[in-house]
């Protein structure tokens, strides 16, 4: 048998994101940053550009080894077809700048619009490999969004039109196309065809085991603001953004229910985004002012804090889970997670002796049951079982299978 084909780093690289995980902490913007820096100790010459509000935006700035460039978010008024528009053509600005001062070798996207917008200027020939990752499919993503906050209408069709043939271009250019999870590749292919996405590999995410573990030095309490934890109160934990799809009002109603029972508990809910103020109305309307709290925003740093505080994990997800990252992060803190069978999360919970985690179902009525159930009987308190099963996506040797991989793009 002959040796296998030996693979280098690339010498230039551009990684076109939404954002720089040290500005804009997300699990997408997570897993573009890991690469981008990884490939920079590595010695590649790396550049990403991405989305800020705060700028520079006319030259990169250097974090971690990294020459991020940034371009300005689209103006508020902006919307369809003109936020679509500002975010490729910006991209193409930004682009034009990187490879105007070095050969890339390699671009590789983890957003549709900056990808897009980074490809336009290239030509066939000579021109630099490229990869694509999947974190979520983007027609999906919106549909799910367009679902959420407007009736049907041709607006909305056209709209979504052109999230599809944007998503159909990338994928089309792309020499190497991955996501996280075969779900993924599933949705992709019921949305595009077989062929189209043939080529299509899953490589599954990591967890950052050094920055994600339990955490000691927190007092929950004093985080809070409020009276103590009353013996035997037990702390339910999520971290999601606040959009319908994320299963979030589910969530509630089960804690309502909990809570009518008599049972002891707090739920904490960390994250932002449009249903906010909604779900503080359901919460109210069902008094549970001392039994839920609403976190906001959280630091990067008080993340692992939480997830360690907290007696378990709530991952209450109705739709579109393309890998769950937030599973990985919360056992590595040696924390036991409870989570809906929806998209790619059975995948982490693979294991017979893990499927008892999983809810039957999204239902608010399957979450009471589960909830319940850890309230009435919860596990040995030790981390380690947890800590042990987040070594399987050890950010060590799953992003460095993925770069061995993106070598030969």
């Amino acid at each position: 048998m002959g040796e296998a084909p030996r693979v280098s780093t690339p010498r230039a690289v551009l990684v076109c994101n939404q954002g720089w995980h040290l500005e804009a902490p997300s699990g997408a913007n997570r897993l573009g940053s890991d690469v981008a820096r990884a490939l920079a100790a590595e010695g590649a010459e790396v550049h990403y550009l991405c989305v800020s509000p705060a700028g520079p935006y006319d030259q990169p700035v250097e974090s971690e080894g990294v020459q991020v460039w940034r371009h300005p978010p689209a103006p508020a008024k902006a919307k369809g077809w003109a936020r679509l528009q500002h975010h490729l053509r910006e991209s193409e600005r930004l682009a034009r700048c990187i490879y105007g001062q070095t050969r890339i070798d390699l671009v590789y996207g983890h957003t549709p619009l900056q990808y897009a917008g980074a490809l336009r200027p290239l030509r066939a020939r000579k021109r630099p490999r490229l990869a694509y990752a999947v974190h979520s499919p983007y027609a999906l993503e919106m549909r799910y969004n367009d679902e959420a906050h407007e009736p049907r209408s041709w607006m909305r069709a056209v709209r979504q039109g052109m999230f599809r043939l944007i998503e159909r271009q990338v994928l089309q250019k792309s020499d190497f196309v991955h996501g996280f999870s075969a779900y993924t590749g599933k949705c992709l292919r019921e949305l595009y065809g077989p062929r189209l996405c043939a080529g299509y590999e899953a490589w599954p995410a990591w967890a950052d085991l050094e920055h994600f573990q339990p955490r000691h030095d927190f007092d929950l309490a004093n985080f809070l603001g409020g009276p103590p934890l009353e013996p035997g109160e037990r702390v339910f934990f999520t971290l999601r953004r606040l959009q319908p799809r994320m299963g979030l009002e589910n969530l509630i109603e089960a804690a309502a229910r909990l809570a009518q029972e008599g049972h002891k508990f707090r739920l904490l809910i960390g994250g932002s985004g449009p249903l906010r103020s909604a779900l503080e109305d359901q919460a109210a309307l069902h008094d549970l002012r001392a039994r839920v709290r609403f976190l906001g925003r959280l630091d990067d740093a008080d993340i692992p804090r939480l997830y360690t505080a907290a007696d378990c994990f709530i991952l209450p997800t109705r739709g579109l889970e393309c890998f769950g990252l937030i599973v990985l992060e919360a056992w590595a803190c040696g924390t036991p997670v409870i989570a809906t069978p929806v998209g790619a999360i059975p995948e982490l919970f693979d294991d017979p002796e893990w499927r008892g985690w999983l809810t039957r179902d999204a239902s608010a009525e399957a979450l009471t049951e589960r909830m319940r159930a850890f309230l009435q009987e919860p596990p040995a308190s030790s981390p380690e079982p947890y800590r042990e099963r987040s070594r399987l996506w050890d950010k060590n040797k799953r992003l460095g299978e993925l770069l061995e991989r993106l070598k030969r793009a």
